[in-house]
């Protein structure tokens, strides 16, 4: 009876004054990008390495893109995200896309994933390049993900640059689609659409697939048009590889380009971005075979070249290993 009534009282104890070692944990939102995107599954590996390290720490995983990720941030409505150096930079200091600024974002390690915009058309349209839409005008239907992605807005950027917008397409005639893109992939596949636009590292598996039963063509951005875009936006200039997709793309592609970079709440805690910036590192291998896009990260590279600051938690972490000075 006696031990009864002591566990009943050590119990009560413990329901009423958790010890540390029963104590909630602590509890961060990721957002990322698609749920079928490469972003959503590298911010999974990163977050599960963190969790796995800090078993005290639970991160919910949320998708999202690269425009409305930051003003998640601003909100405090996530703590973790990733995003691209020119975006980040523009909200940051409320260039545009962005109506004003968001200043509450850091950045605890840089990818240096060369992400490349991809315009890409079936044969079966006639497409053959994107001024042709402006001249003809065509009421292309368009698939560029989700609205405020990277897609969407870099898109709209070299749209703009040939002088015509998305607006413009519709008032032809057009469509535009923001769907994911598993829908992307059985609406190409079904003759619903004439052109989709990525902007990614590496190679996706949605063209993949979609080139299984559909021939298609990946437009250049022409050179002026590059030049006037870096000019504006600060994208870089580089091409996508006719080699990609096995072949398919079929010679070297003129294209823009950026770089995508990990981030963080700027008023996050140090020790938790220490320690997140710590996981990522320490488990970079087995993090770049489950998200091969990050295969050219480094820990030299992550720790430098960002366009959002770098955290002083991530700052802490890399001096002491050496990585900066």
């Amino acid at each position: 009876m006696r031990t009864n009534i002591i566990a009943a009282a050590v119990a009560l104890a413990i329901a009423l004054f958790p010890s540390a070692a029963l104590a909630e944990k602590t509890r961060l939102t990721a957002v990322s990008g698609p749920v079928s995107g490469g972003w959503y599954l590298g911010v999974g590996l990163v977050a599960k390495a963190f969790t796995d390290a800090n078993p005290n720490y639970e991160v919910t995983m949320l998708p999202g893109n690269s425009t409305s990720n930051v003003i998640q941030l601003q909100q405090k409505k996530a703590d973790l995200s990733i995003g691209m150096h020119t975006m980040n930079m523009a909200a940051i200091k409320g260039t545009a896309p962005y109506k004003k600024a968001f200043p509450n974002i850091a950045a605890y390690a840089n990818l240096n994933d060369t992400a490349r915009f991809h315009f890409v058309v079936t044969k079966k349209s006639g497409i053959t390049s994107i001024a042709q839409l402006r001249d003809s005008k065509m009421p292309v239907r368009l698939a560029y993900g989700a609205v405020g992605g990277s897609g969407e807005v870099f898109c709209g950027w070299i749209f703009e640059s040939y002088g015509f917008t998305y607006k413009d397409i519709q008032s032809w005639g057009g469509k535009l689609y923001s769907n994911n893109f598993d829908d992307i992939v059985n609406m190409t596949k079904d003759g619903q659409l004439d052109a989709i636009v990525w902007v990614g590292p590496g190679e996706s598996w949605f063209f993949t697939e979609i080139a299984q039963n559909v021939d298609l063509v990946w437009l250049p951005v022409d050179e002026k048009i590059m030049d006037d875009v870096a000019k504006k936006h600060g994208l870089g200039k580089g091409t996508i590889p006719g080699s990609l997709f096995k072949g398919m793309v079929g010679k070297n592609i003129p294209t823009v380009t950026e770089c995508n970079e990990l981030t963080v709440r700027a008023d996050l805690d140090e020790d938790t971005v220490y320690k997140l910036t710590k996981a990522f590192i320490e488990n970079l291998d087995d993090i770049r075979k489950g998200c091969a896009t990050w295969a050219d990260c480094t820990p030299e590279k992550a720790a430098k070249d960002t366009g959002a600051p770098m955290h002083p938690g991530a700052v802490r972490y890399y001096k002491e290993a050496g990585l900066l000075k």
